[in-house]
């Protein structure tokens, strides 16, 4: 899929979800976006559940709803991170969730090679991470056998 409709998606959805009144007509034209590329976003998205995630971010709720979305958006845009466009949309996702702090960690596998049969051998992995000091440092301190590091809260393997 292009990068720029999934760019265009997030952004459109983190403006609904942000405005202060529920845009009903707004949000209808987002869900018959959606139909138009649902085979190739994360998130399945209804008029119910755009009422629900905006009532939970507006309502100062336990942001559940926005983490997920957030995890959905990096997993979605992975690919697409040299982009600054793309950057910068999750960016304001991690902004909205709660999830900006430096505690969190974002982990995509984007390409896994086996170099033998077995599964659990030796394998070429492709990460795409929003933080190489994040993810270099939880290795170094589960390498040296102190498990994840205070500073890292939690790892958004998506």
């Amino acid at each position: 899929m292009n990068a720029k409709k999934k760019i265009c998606f997030y952004t459109f959805l983190a403006s609904i979800i942000k405005d202060e009144r529920f845009q009903e007509s707004v949000a209808v034209m987002l869900v018959a976006y959606y139909h138009g590329i649902s085979d190739q976003v994360t998130p399945k998205i209804t008029m119910d559940f755009l009422r629900k995630v905006h009532g939970e971010f507006n309502g100062n709720d336990d942001l559940v709803l926005m983490e997920e979305l957030t995890e959905d958006c990096f997993r979605d845009l992975a690919a697409h991170m040299r982009n600054p466009e793309a950057r910068s949309v999750f960016e304001t996702w991690t902004k909205m969730s709660g999830t900006y702090e430096k505690e969190d960690l974002f982990v995509h596998t984007a390409n896994v090679r086996h170099l033998t049969r077995d599964a659990n051998g030796p394998t070429a992995v492709t990460l795409v991470v929003n933080s190489y000091k994040g993810l270099k440092d939880l290795l170094e301190h589960s390498r040296s056998g102190y498990g994840r590091p205070d500073f890292v809260e939690e790892v958004h393997s998506v």
